[in-house]
């Protein structure tokens, strides 16, 4: 699911994107914050989707995202 969020993004499908990058963090469990800094290590353009700073607050209060909150 990885590569799928920065292959997406880099083909500028920003649906998949997101989608594969919110499930890659989301499995991630306790590491998703790690995991995400990894995402967007490798391909930055990532933190550009409409809800990636949501993200990224979330991970900046814990260490993992949830799917129903």
């Amino acid at each position: 699911m990885s590569r799928i969020a920065v292959e997406a993004m880099r083909a500028g499908n920003e649906d998949a994107a997101w989608a594969a990058l919110y499930l890659t963090v989301y499995w991630a469990g306790k590491d998703g914050r790690a995991k995400y800094r990894q995402l967007v290590g490798e391909e930055p353009s990532l933190r550009s989707l409409e809800l990636a700073a949501e993200v990224e607050y979330i991970l900046g209060e814990q260490p993992y995202v949830s799917l129903f909150e």
